[in-house]
């Protein structure tokens, strides 16, 4: 399974980066029988992550340098 690619045709249906990455995350589970994580920026600047894993971290950065907890 391609995973970035799959989440970019979930993303166009469902025009929300969270809830395509969620959705995305969902089919590896069901399709790919593994585990992972992805992290996704639309077009319009917005970010979203999701995974199926305790070994992701993610973290992100203002342009101003500040951190922005999720």
């Amino acid at each position: 399974m391609v995973l970035a690619r799959r989440t970019l045709e979930i993303l166009k249906s469902v025009e929300d980066p969270a809830r395509a990455a969620e959705i995305a995350i969902d089919v590896l589970l069901d399709e790919g029988r593994g585990q992972g994580g992805l992290i996704l920026l639309d077009w319009k600047g917005r970010t979203a992550f999701a995974h199926s894993t305790p070994f992701m971290p993610v973290g992100t950065r203002s342009p101003a340098g500040a951190v922005i907890p999720f």
